[in-house]
């Protein structure tokens, strides 16, 4: 008897324990079926990111490349519009990456084989350290004047303005070239005209022009001599003294005439095809004619 009982009681435990664990279990299964209803709705939203960050992607990427095309579309047309040599070299090796049609034609190379050069192949080695140290302490250079080397090997007068740049993002130099062969040619053949004008006046320098009055001999260095005229109409001039005989029109230049038999206190004498005006330089920088 005691054992029914203690089985009549066991058995509404036992019932009271499959409902709670069939209860839970069903938690359970709403719980799965709500965590994968989550996950499902998370896969979707990081897949529609996905593809709206993709689409972004790929929007941004075009117009990166349609500024980057567009740039360089611009910056081809600057520099070949310049009619000045432009380089672009990298930094460092000195690989030229970038040559307009003018620094092809100053450097007589053609522009695929500039891009196989360094642009230090165009300038002696010494003007490369100076370059190099300027660089260093200014970051950039200009007007630097130098004797570089064309394709063929033939020097020419060059003026360098370089400035650092970032091209196809790599680190390079922009180099402009302007050419001073014409400018330095002139200066040459100005030095050299001066060179032998100076050797001229020292060979004239002790010798005299001389000129008779009253039967005296005098003489004017010649280095103050100008030119020598004949006898030609004179244009008096009012309340001047009497030695003054007037101003002359010399190509379009008013000098004044003086006739020194008068200034010295000599003789008079008429005028001849004989007498002459002597045009001089005086000491303040006007001239002055001598009959």
């Amino acid at each position: 008897i005691r054992g029914l009982e203690f089985g009549a009681r066991v058995m509404p435990q036992t019932k009271s324990s499959r409902e709670a664990l069939l209860a839970e279990r069903a938690e359970l299964h709403e719980e799965i079926d709500r965590l994968k209803t989550e996950k499902a709705d998370l896969e979707l939203m990081m897949e529609m990111s996905t593809e709206h960050s993709d689409h972004l992607e790929e929007e941004l990427l075009e117009k990166v490349e349609s500024t980057l095309r567009e740039s360089e579309t611009r910056f081809r047309l600057i520099t070949e519009t310049i009619p000045l040599p432009i380089l672009i070299s990298r930094i460092p090796g000195s690989d030229i990456l970038y040559a307009n049609h003018a620094a092809s034609s100053v450097l007589g190379l053609s522009i695929e084989a500039l891009l196989a050069s360094k642009a230090v192949e165009f300038y002696h080695s010494d003007d490369r350290r100076s370059l190099s140290k300027t660089l260093m302490e200014q970051g950039y250079v200009s007007n630097y004047e130098l004797k570089g080397r064309k394709g063929d090997g033939s020097p020419f007068w060059v003026a360098l303005f370089i400035q650092p740049l970032t091209f196809n993002d790599e680190s390079c130099l922009l180099t402009v070239w302007y050419d001073l062969t014409d400018q330095k040619q002139a200066e040459e053949e100005i030095r050299r005209l001066s060179e032998a004008l100076k050797q001229r006046e020292k060979e004239k320098e002790g010798k005299y022009l001389t000129f008779t009055l009253d039967n005296e001999e005098y003489g004017i260095s010649i280095l103050k001599i100008r030119e020598i005229i004949g006898i030609m109409p004179v244009t008096s001039v009012p309340r001047t003294p009497d030695f003054i005989k007037g101003v002359i029109n010399l190509r379009g230049r008013v000098i004044p005439v003086t006739d020194l038999r008068l200034r010295f206190g000599l003789n008079c004498s008429d005028y001849t095809d004989r007498t002459c005006i002597i045009v001089a330089e005086i000491a303040h920088q006007t001239k002055e004619g001598v009959t």
